[in-house]
């Protein structure tokens, strides 16, 4: 009996891990167990310091304390732990909400959010959400950030792509003036697009040197201008984006991760 609820506690935290925040439902389509099973697997988590709940949303994710039983979290989990802080005071500077976005399988995945905090949300967008890279902000700020090798392997990837959501990136032409925009520029821009009436600004998030993702703000465009959110959004968001990579060297160094 006590076999049985240990390896459905380790399939429980294989799900969280393999697939970050996630709500009971989804565990409860993932694993086959029982939401009532699910919910006090969860709260033995959180007891232990395993697990926690995301602030206003019912979602739950393994915590850094899971390093002591592994000896290492994924560098995603680490980036998403490091950036929260840093991202709510970003929010309560600039009020519009911020995400963190992480190159995942092909797509852009949302680690974290400030959409909780904002008083300013005008989307749906979640913790593990997908995005496609080519038509979202933080896709091409990663992209135009990554060493040429790792470009050319994500590029190639997409190319090979059936979905029609990666089409633009068999379009040479229009994937070199996008990226030779936002190399130029340092940041990358979303006017619309996929979300009309919406303007998101991102800059690349380097992990071990290397970009990993992004960090976006996104706000109406009946609100500001693009020169004026550029003026007033893009300093801080680039402050906060720095201070992540600074934490996350830290935060290496004190639990011993190795550089790579």
């Amino acid at each position: 009996m006590r076999s049985n609820s240990a390896a459905r506690l380790l399939q429980l935290m294989k799900v969280l891990n393999q697939n970050g925040a996630s709500s009971v439902q989804v565990l409860h389509e993932e694993t086959g167990l029982s939401r009532a099973a699910i919910y006090r697997l969860l709260t033995t988590l959180q007891q232990l310091g395993y697990a926690e709940q995301l602030p206003d949303q019912a979602r739950f994710q393994l915590t850094l304390a899971v390093h002591e039983l592994s000896d290492r979290v994924s560098d995603t989990e680490r980036l998403a732990a490091v950036a929260a802080p840093l991202m709510r005071a970003l929010q309560r500077e600039i009020l519009w909400p911020s995400s963190l976005q992480i190159f995942d399988k092909g797509r852009m995945v949302t680690r974290a959010t400030t959409r909780p905090y904002s008083p300013f949300v005008f989307d749906r967008g979640h913790i593990g959400a997908h995005h496609a890279v080519l038509e979202t902000a933080a896709g091409r700020a990663f992209l135009a950030a990554c060493s040429r090798r790792k470009r050319e392997i994500v590029l190639d990837f997409l190319a090979c792509s059936s979905n029609p959501l990666d089409e633009e990136a068999r379009n040479p032409l229009l994937v070199s003036r996008i990226l030779r925009d936002n190399a130029r520029n340092g940041y990358a821009i979303r006017v619309g697009e996929v979300q009309a009436n919406t303007t998101s600004l991102a800059v690349p998030l380097r992990v071990d040197g290397e970009a990993s993702g992004a960090l976006t703000v996104s706000y109406l465009n009946s609100a500001l201008t693009l020169e004026k959110a550029e003026a007033r959004l893009l300093p801080p968001l680039r402050r906060a984006a720095e201070g992540i990579e600074r934490q996350f060297i830290v935060m290496g160094a004190v639990s011993g991760r190795s550089a790579s």
